[in-house]
């Protein structure tokens, strides 16, 4: 189980409630930036009902090499191109969503297709939706590349337990 969503006071209570029910959870830390051009933080909860395989998923991040992560330094070189996609009413409207061209100093909002590749989805993923509408799923989205980094992670582990169990099962 993954949830991702905003830096929450009810991550602790999720968590709780996770546990009480059998899981062991893990929180992780993650911006987009260590994946795509936009500064976006989030935080995972990733919920595992096998406490063996939990602790050997935990060992498994911990451990990773390829720089992102818990554990990794945010890169001074990686130039961050865009604020966080947003669909919030009360904040900014999803068509608020912009980037700053700075060869003619001006903000441009950013296109649907723009707004995809900022979240790891194909270019008209959305097609068919108004763009207003487009821009607010995609404000609403998770970013593909970081899922399916931790997928990957979450598969590894699984298959190397697998592999490794004694029990005959």
């Amino acid at each position: 189980m993954v949830r991702e969503n905003v830096f929450a006071p009810d991550a602790k209570d999720f968590s709780a409630c996770l546990e009480l029910l059998g899981y062991r959870t893990i929180a992780l830390g993650f911006n987009s930036a260590d994946f795509t051009s936009q500064n976006r933080q989030r935080q995972f909860i990733v919920g595992c009902p096998d406490e063996r395989i939990a602790a050997a998923f935990q060992r498994a991040l911990l451990d990773t090499a390829d720089d992102i992560g818990i554990n990794s330094p945010c890169s001074e070189e990686k130039k961050v191109l865009a604020a966080c996609l947003t669909a919030h009413p009360c904040r900014m409207a999803a068509e608020d969503n912009y980037c700053f061209e700075s060869e003619i100093k001006r903000l441009r909002i950013l296109s649907p297709e723009e707004c995809e590749r900022l979240q790891g989805f194909p270019v008209d993923w959305t097609a068919g939706f108004s763009s207003n509408r487009r821009r607010i799923m995609l404000g609403n989205a998770v970013t593909v590349p970081i899922i399916k980094w931790i997928a990957e992670r979450i598969k590894e582990t699984i298959n190397e337990s697998n592999e490794n169990r004694t029990d005959g099962l």
